[in-house]
């Protein structure tokens, strides 16, 4: 059985490590409908967001996979957990929303007259991530 739980914890640190992220970023959870779970309560794009899941040989094992991701850093949430749940799953959430600073107080120039003012963009927006 130990052999199964390293597998699948093996299986869930490649996939994390491929689509990157920094630990914190990612949701560790254990369920008994993984793509109720995963495409209706957390919202999570079929198509676009990362995501996994694998199927334990007991709620036992899926709950040891589960405390070695929320050791390693992972979130998990508030929802309740489910008796007999045997399949874990990981997803990395979604950034959060960009606020705009509020704009620098400017410094008056030697013609009296104020630069416009300036926002932080967020770096997706400069890179070109969003173009896809």
């Amino acid at each position: 059985m130990a052999k199964v739980l390293n597998i699948i914890i093996m299986e869930i640190l490649e996939f994390i490590y491929r689509e990157g992220g920094d630990p914190k970023t990612w949701y560790i959870g254990v369920t008994n409908d993984p793509r109720q779970r995963l495409f209706d309560e957390h919202q999570v794009d079929y198509q676009n967001d990362a995501w996994i899941y694998r199927i334990a040989s007991s709620e036992g094992e899926a709950l040891q996979v589960q405390a070695y991701f929320l050791e390693f850093g992972l979130a998990e949430g508030e929802e309740g957990w489910q008796r007999g749940a045997c399949t874990v799953y990981a997803y990395r959430k979604h950034a959060e929303p960009f606020i705009k600073a509020r704009p620098k107080a400017a410094r008056v120039r030697g013609n009296g007259h104020r630069p416009r003012h300036r926002f932080i963009i967020p770096a997706a927006e400069t890179s070109g991530a969003a173009e896809k």
